[in-house]
């Protein structure tokens, strides 16, 4: 009962009071709130199991961000082995409702206004990395924070060849159609 009591203090005492950091640390590394809370917690669940491991760390911080970045690891690997694909076959299918407007233009027009044959037409003119962020974009639904983590790229890198690959998308349509494409 004794050792309880006194991992019990440990754990209030000693590892409790680096969750904030251990918060800010993984928010600012997968730009993601929801993610950070999740690693944060696991992370202390990790150090309530391993707390005898714990008590001898001379730098417990140190200890605790460096096992909050191997679970944000896992967690990138589990999203990547999850979403292990090969395209789709009704690449139509990339289209939702949820698209965020980059522009004036707002993407959801330049999507919906494909035709499975204009859009297969268009996204071979694509290079690869601008169809598997579109492809994990619209047809995976995942936002384009957890399309970082998935490509290794940071949140900015992800947003700014998404709005580029639409834009060449719409071009691309605008031209085919022999509409003006300004």
């Amino acid at each position: 009962m004794k050792k309880y009591i006194d991992e019990k203090v440990f754990y209030e005492n000693e590892i409790l009071p680096h969750y904030a950091k251990i918060v800010k640390f993984i928010r600012k590394a997968s730009g993601d709130s929801y993610i950070a809370e999740d690693i944060a917690q696991d992370t202390l669940l990790t150090a309530m199991e391993q707390i005898d491991k714990m008590k001898r760390y001379d730098n417990l911080e140190a200890a605790l961000i460096k096992i909050a970045s191997n679970n944000l690891k896992k967690y990138f690997k589990r999203i990547k082995n999850k979403f292990d694909f090969t395209p789709p076959e009704k690449l139509e299918e990339l289209i939702d409702d949820k698209l965020e407007p980059m522009d004036n233009a707002a993407p959801e027009i330049v999507m919906k206004a494909f035709t499975e044959e204009e859009l297969k037409t268009a996204l071979e003119k694509l290079d690869e990395k601008s169809v598997k962020i579109l492809i994990l974009r619209y047809y995976y639904n995942l936002s384009l924070k957890e399309v970082a983590g998935y490509c290794g790229m940071t949140y900015s890198a992800v947003r700014i060849n998404h709005h580029r690959a639409i834009k060449k998308l719409k071009k691309h349509v605008t031209k085919e159609r022999g509409y003006d494409s300004t």
